[in-house]
């Protein structure tokens, strides 16, 4: 926890905050204006499904550029070197930041669908709670093996490498995920799972999420081991 505080705190004079606040609060305010304007011709889950999916799109845009804002700030606050002097184990090190940005991505989740919500039932919309709590869900946990591969990429590449990543991983995703392009073989591409999900209520949504969460650990793994070989480097440099 004080480890999360500390990453927290660092995050006062860089726009993680005012990204974290403005930007789920404008996307709901938007898209409960767009289905309330046009409520007859959306159901309710009809509205949640497309407001879903363009926030899975746009999260994973925004937990990349939080990643890299941070992984910068640690970088010019000269933290990389103090790690390799530190006593503090390297895993502990990539849990922690991985548990951070975990913590900010429930926010985003938290923030954007209770705003959502609001809206819609402030229109006099009927909403389906079970159903919202369901699709939050799955986005949330089908999201997060982006987080390892997200920070791998900040350290290795910066923002350049993260965004092109991103933006390859939505364009495919919004293809394979929304259209019988899909067909037999979104099942095999794990950044097709939120968006497919989101989209489509008919999957085994709770199979993906538990594979979700051990590629998660997976991946984890193999970051601590790229981490720990990458300060040696770092060192010897």
């Amino acid at each position: 926890m004080t480890d999360m505080k500390s990453q927290w705190q660092r995050t006062r004079h860089t726009f993680i905050r005012p990204l974290l606040i403005g930007l789920p609060l404008s996307y709901s305010l938007l898209m409960a204006l767009y289905f309330s304007l046009c409520s007859q011709n959306f159901t309710f889950s009809q509205a949640l499904q497309g407001f879903s999916t363009l926030l899975v799109v746009a999260t994973e845009f925004i937990a990349g550029l939080m990643i890299v804002q941070i992984v910068r700030s640690e970088q010019k606050a000269g933290n990389f070197a103090n790690e390799l002097r530190i006593g503090i184990a390297r895993s502990q090190i990539i849990v922690s930041r991985l548990l951070f940005l975990a913590c900010l991505l429930v926010w985003v989740f938290i923030s954007a669908d209770s705003t959502f919500l609001v809206l819609l039932t402030a229109t006099g919309s009927r909403i389906d709670f079970a159903q919202n709590l369901h699709f939050m869900i799955w986005s949330f946990l089908t999201l997060l093996p982006f987080l390892p591969v997200d920070l791998f990429l900040a350290y290795k590449s910066g923002l350049t490498g993260v965004m092109l990543a991103n933006t390859a991983f939505c364009l495919s995703g919004i293809l394979l995920g929304t259209t019988d392009l899909g067909m037999g073989i979104w099942q095999y591409l794990p950044w097709v799972w939120p968006i497919r999900l989101a989209y489509r209520t008919d999957q085994n949504a709770a199979k993906f999420c538990l594979l979700a969460l051990f590629l998660m650990v997976f991946l984890t793994l193999l970051l601590i081991f790229w981490y720990n070989r990458w300060e040696v480097q770092s060192r010897e440099e």
